[in-house]
């Protein structure tokens, strides 16, 4: 079949050579069949990238750039066709339309090539340009993961509690040491508010701070407070909080920083309890009753109650610290408490005042109630006996002197009259109750 496709009835080369060779042939048809293929798929590439891109500048060159290609791709069919049926003349006009569109397309394209350079050069600033914002983007993303990992591990890693609180009380971050200390979880606490767990006593004061923070009253403020731990007892804290705004001053949330203080403040009290105490009889001091005292005096002074004062000596003490010991005048003036206090009532004050000399404190309350309650105290002292180490037995007496504290007159100068009451009590023979009005 070969042979008779390319006899010389069949097969007139029209001025092709290809040196009678059927193989030639077949890869020049091969050859001109793909190029045309190639050609025609390019236009149509383009007509596809256009109709998606419609915005895009200087389409028509992508138009005239397509016929110029669909043309070539055309002349290459006609090639084929040619080795077999002549058809000169459509060739030639596929090459005049191909010549036509390569011209036109040359003599708009360079008129064009300014634009289309700047438009190069302004697409090559504006990415320079979005690299640079790119990268300052990069840098700031990083700078703030750094701060955020700097805040992450500060908060989880601190010695004290640490609080994001919204500006409605809410916990919205919290670190291990405060869930710790409070034995609530992070989860507990951060379903939770301030208001939640504050002792109702320490609550409005701090919600006023609070407030404060919210008008711009103040930026910070520290207090000392209650916290009820998960398991109902309380914890003393010392609170700092400060509020974080926006640039335009709009308030964001606040931050709590909580220290635990309960052993501080336990110290504290117990400071604070012997330097109000007696220590051999655990009685309040001189300086316990007289802040008492003049508490007492600024109330009834509004209400007008009666306040009346006793002073209570030992008798011939100093006697018994040199006949018994010094060990059996450290038990009578322990046994003082032991006896007196019963005889008193709720809101009534004993102290001892220095050495065998003891004061009482009777809050509303006239002369003759006094002088009963008096009478009462000695007696009771006189039936108290004690023993010394080898089981004599030590009787006590006492002196008293009772004064009613007088209008706009200081519980120093009351004192006074009634400790002058107490040694003419001694005077006239001890063991006996004298009231300062009786001396005057």
């Amino acid at each position: 079949m070969a042979s008779e496709l390319f006899s010389s009835s069949g097969f007139i080369p029209h001025g092709y050579c290809l040196a009678w060779d059927p193989m030639l042939v077949f890869a020049e048809v091969g050859a001109d069949a793909l190029i045309a293929l190639s050609y025609f798929s390019i236009p149509l590439a383009l007509m596809v990238f256009i109709r998606r891109n419609p915005s895009l500048h200087f389409n028509w060159v992508f138009m005239m750039f397509s016929t110029f290609i669909f043309a070539c791709g055309a002349g290459h069919l006609i090639d084929i066709v040619n080795i077999w049926h002549p058809i000169y003349r459509i060739e030639i006009s596929v090459r005049i339309i191909t010549a036509t569109a390569s011209i036109l397309t040359a003599v708009m394209l360079w008129p064009m090539l300014p634009k289309a350079t700047a438009l190069l050069r302004f697409n090559s600033a504006a990415g320079d340009s979005l690299r640079r914002i790119n990268e300052e983007l990069q840098r700031s993303h990083d700078a703030l993961a750094e701060s955020h990992e700097r805040f992450r591990l500060t908060l989880e890693n601190a010695p004290i509690g640490l609080a994001i609180v919204g500006l409605d009380g809410r916990f919205k971050d919290v670190n291990p040491a405060l869930h710790e200390m409070l034995g609530y979880s992070e989860r507990e606490l951060l379903g939770m508010t301030f208001q939640d767990i504050t002792h109702p006593d320490d609550l409005a004061r701090d919600i006023e701070y609070v407030e404060q923070l919210l008008r711009g009253d103040r930026d910070r403020y520290r207090m000392q407070k209650r916290y009820f731990h998960r398991y109902g007892h309380t914890i003393y804290i010392q609170l700092d909080v400060s509020i974080l705004r926006t640039s335009d001053g709009k308030p964001l949330h606040f931050i709590s920083q909580i220290q635990d203080i309960s052993g501080r403040i336990a110290h504290e009290e117990v400071l604070q309890h012997r330097a109000l105490t007696d220590e051999l009889t655990g009685l309040p001091n001189r300086r316990a009753f007289l802040d008492e005292a003049a508490r007492i005096l600024n109330r009834t002074r509004r209400s007008g109650e009666p306040v009346a004062v006793l002073m209570i000596d030992l008798d011939r003490f100093k006697s018994i610290n040199d006949t018994y010991g010094h060990a059996a005048g450290d038990r009578a003036l322990r046994a003082m408490k032991a006896v007196v206090e019963p005889r008193l009532r709720a809101g009534d004050l004993l102290t001892r005042l220095g050495g065998e000399e003891f004061g009482v404190l009777l809050p509303a309350t006239a002369e003759p109630a006094a002088q009963e309650i008096a009478e009462r105290i000695r007696c009771a002292i006189a039936d108290a006996t004690l023993r010394s180490h080898d089981g004599t037995a030590i009787h006590l007496t006492a002196s008293i002197g009772l004064a009613v504290v007088g209008p706009g007159e200081s519980i120093h100068d009351a004192l006074g009259r009634a400790d002058g009451a107490m040694y003419c009590a001694k005077r006239d023979g001890r063991n006996r109750l004298v009231a300062a009005r009786q001396i005057a």
